[in-house]
């Protein structure tokens, strides 16, 4: 598994997502309170990038597959870092929401590419194992880039947080051009070693697994985005919580990815050994009772300080 692909790829996901959630905890509160957009302009600042990297990631897959993925990886990074200069320069929220659009491209190409650079260098039997080490790196960064985000912005404010977003990307665009070995150059796992013509979706998606896959990850996703769309503001704004720290909201966003990060290993090798629709079943299970009981949750604010009393 410690090859130079898998390194790489490993580093460059990981400080990407860090670049990339770093706008979880303050995108919303500066499309609503710094550029004064209404609440569609909060959802939409969020659910551009999604329906964006909807449309897009069929057709990049099929490239993909006819001209390997390095390239799209590369040029996905490289989308995102313009999304991210375009976030530090727009001067409505309209214009922000076309730079997530933006940005929703750069994800169209990046992650199925990258699944689908670690899946051949996988070999047969080890899928769960090699995927869920990879999954660290993008749950890991989304658990690292809220923090700095919301610190950054705490301290320096917005702008500070995107142009070191741009940075982080733009560089992770040139390590993958430099450092990611193209795929002509990878050790192909056995079970990879024949090219197969590409199956056409409309045959995939007859498929129950497929579908049903493809269903569960949508589902997931809106259920997660809409949740991190609001929390921000409420967390910040005075008609929630009225914390005003973006730190805060990102320490909250920040909690699930690196709990996340923190079981992929030992999850991954899980499903190498067990049924891996149960897994998933028990995991949807309690994700759902633990979002049950935010309600529940008192919404009393206690100030506390290493310091002492100010």
């Amino acid at each position: 598994m410690l090859t130079r692909p898998f390194i790489v790829l490993w580093i460059a996901m990981l400080v990407a997502m860090s670049g990339i959630s770093m706008v979880a905890p303050l995108l919303p509160v500066h499309v609503q309170d710094d550029l004064g957009g209404p609440a569609i302009a909060v959802v939409l600042s969020f659910s551009g990038l999604a329906i964006a990297q909807i449309i897009g990631a069929p057709f990049v897959g099929r490239f993909g597959d006819l001209f390997g993925p390095k390239r799209f990886i590369v040029i996905g990074f490289a989308i995102y870092a313009v999304g991210a200069l375009g976030y530090l320069f727009a001067p409505t929220w309209e214009l922000v929401v076309a730079f997530r659009v933006l940005s929703g491209v750069g994800a169209a190409a990046v992650f199925p590419m990258a699944m689908a650079y670690v899946g051949r260098l996988a070999p047969p039997g080890a899928e769960g194992r090699y995927m869920g080490w990879f999954a660290v790196a993008q749950t890991g960064g989304f658990g690292i880039g809220p923090l700095i985000g919301g610190g950054l912005r705490d301290a320096f404010g917005s702008d500070a947080a995107f142009a070191t977003m741009a940075l982080l990307l733009g560089g992770t665009a040139l390590l993958a051009l430099i450092a990611l070995p193209p795929e002509s150059r990878l050790e192909r796992a056995p079970a990879a070693a024949t090219a197969t013509a590409p199956t056409p979706y409309r045959v995939l998606l007859r498929r129950p697994a497929v579908l049903g896959a493809t269903l569960l990850v949508m589902l997931i996703g809106a259920s997660w985005g809409s949740a991190a769309a609001w929390l921000a503001v409420f967390v910040i704004d005075q008609q929630g919580l009225g914390t005003n720290s973006a730190m805060f909201a990102g320490l909250l966003l920040s909690g699930r990815g690196l709990i996340s990060a923190a079981l992929q290993p030992f999850t991954g090798a899980l499903a190498d050994r067990t049924n891996r629709v149960t897994l998933v079943a028990i995991g949807l299970v309690i994700s759902g009772i633990a979002q049950l009981c935010i309600p529940l949750v008192p919404r009393t604010l206690v100030e506390t300080s290493i310091l002492g009393p100010r």
